[in-house]
């Protein structure tokens, strides 16, 4: 199957065998995120479909805190020396360059809305429902499932 978004590259695929508001999984896709960006590039993204994903009292703020969740959403998130960009159907990043994503609880046909053409170098999903998680797997059958205790 060809994804448009991926514009041809065979790039690594990585997603949370689980699917919703889990801090634990959320706490490993940006652990594999960041480690990726500090190897290559020193910068990543969070894609999103709405910001409030990544508001006050989301999964989110819990897991990498209200101060760092702001730094987020206002453009200058650094978390161990990588720069971290917030990417949404809107807002579109000139200053993202290139980089590992991290698709944070969205449908998986709408990614090709959300990278740019060769832009990624990296994509870690995060499913929001088991529809989504279902339907990422199918259509990604080589994906590495991130697993941590609490999966199977």
């Amino acid at each position: 199957m060809s994804h448009k978004w991926l514009h041809g590259q065979n790039i690594p695929i990585y997603y949370t065998p689980c699917h919703g508001a889990n801090s634990d999984a959320l706490k490993i896709a940006l652990q594999k995120l960041i480690s990726i960006a500090t190897e290559r590039t020193r910068e990543c993204a969070v894609a999103v479909a709405v910001k409030k994903v990544v508001g006050a009292h989301s999964v989110f703020e819990k897991v990498v805190g209200a101060d760092a969740t702001e730094a987020l959403r206002r453009g200058r998130l650094e978390l161990n020396n990588v720069r971290v960009r917030l990417i949404t159907k809107r807002l579109k990043r000139d200053d993202f360059g290139r980089g590992p994503v991290l698709a944070l609880y969205m449908n998986p046909s709408a990614l090709e809305l959300y990278v740019e053409e060769g832009r990624i170098t990296d994509l870690i999903y995060l499913p929001w429902t088991e529809a989504d998680m279902n339907d990422f797997a199918s259509r990604f059958p080589a994906a590495h499932a991130l697993t941590f205790a609490g999966t199977t």
